[in-house]
């Protein structure tokens, strides 16, 4: 259960009417128990703050100059649902902790993690992990379309960029900087002033950037990126395609009640090694569509087998 101190801080929190600090203790205590294993309890903190968190998002306004750029999103993930590394989770829990504790961190003159820069190829989980952590936090979660600015605003990109890191230092959020070798290239591979320009824009933001917000880059080919990007990061977090434990782990998260004692989930993991963690999940929810289809309660081996043979092959074709 919470701490006699946190316990403390929510009263003192509640008489002085400080609903910021109510909502990080509260926070705290959903952190505490999640680490404890009552993670039930964890989950139920948090959904208290469902309704604030999306009064929040309804509250933020996108300006009309940046509607295509800043791109609103709903997170619905949950850290359950990823099949993380002990090294990963215990990188990210500690995101969240920081985030949480920022201001006792503040007081001994040290800052939290923000800005964090996740590598690895598609479908390795992400943008799910910026949801994820979106939805832990109760942030609401922005996109920025980077091929947006560079498709429909060559000439006046970096321009657009101060923009969006001028709307970042306003709304408290998590925003997600998705395929950020677009705009992250190396200067020394690219000729054309404009993109050299927009890079040295993008670096100057994100290094002046001192907001309360939370800025996480996704991208598949880290290689591509401008060595002084990855100075401007708190953290770098490398995923990989899921082996065969995390093939099993993944199919239990997503079809749970849908799967019998008698599948051979170890021979799916190991015919099917080298599929993504989307391209897992999608072979699942087509196994529960088959079982929904035909009026079986559960998923059959065969439904299993046939959905990821079918998904295996799409994947081959696209390879």
């Amino acid at each position: 259960m919470a701490t006699a101190e946190q316990i403390l801080s929510l009263i003192k929190s509640h008489t002085r009417e400080d609903r910021e600090h109510f909502y990080t203790v509260a926070l705290q205590i959903a952190s505490y128990e999640a680490r404890r294993g009552h993670q039930n309890f964890a989950d139920d903190i948090r959904k208290a703050f469902v309704t604030r968190a999306s009064e929040k998002r309804e509250a933020i306004a996108i300006p009309d100059n940046l509607r295509d750029i800043v791109v609103m999103r709903s997170p619905e993930e949950r850290f359950s649902q990823l099949v993380l590394g002990e090294h990963n989770k215990r990188r990210l829990d500690r995101v969240v902790r920081e985030y949480v504790k920022q201001e006792v961190l503040k007081q001994h003159g040290l800052g939290n993690r923000r800005k964090v820069l996740l590598s690895g190829p598609p479908g390795t989980g992400k943008t799910m992990t910026a949801g994820a952590i979106a939805n832990t936090l109760c942030l609401p979660l922005f996109s920025i379309q980077l091929d947006m600015i560079l498709s429909r605003y060559m000439g006046e990109s970096s321009a657009k960029l101060h923009m969006v890191f001028d709307f970042i230092s306003k709304h408290k959020a998590l925003y997600l900087f998705d395929e950020f070798d677009t705009l992250g290239g190396d200067r020394g591979n690219d000729d054309i002033g404009e993109m050299r320009r927009i890079l040295n824009t993008l670096l100057l933001c994100i290094e002046q950037d001192a907001s309360k917000s939370l800025i996480f880059a996704a991208t598949n080919k880290p290689e591509m990126l401008d060595r002084a990007i990855f100075r401007r990061f708190d953290d770098f977090i490398i995923y990989e395609l899921p082996n065969k434990d995390a093939i099993v782990s993944l199919i239990h998260n997503t079809l749970a009640a849908f799967l019998p004692d008698n599948i051979n989930l170890e021979k799916i993991a190991s015919d099917y090694e080298g599929l993504s963690c989307a391209e897992v999940v999608k072979a699942c929810e087509d196994a529960a569509k088959l079982s929904l289809l035909e009026s079986h309660p559960y998923v059959t081996q065969k439904m299993l087998e046939l959905s990821f043979n079918d998904l295996s092959t799409m994947f081959k074709i696209r390879k």
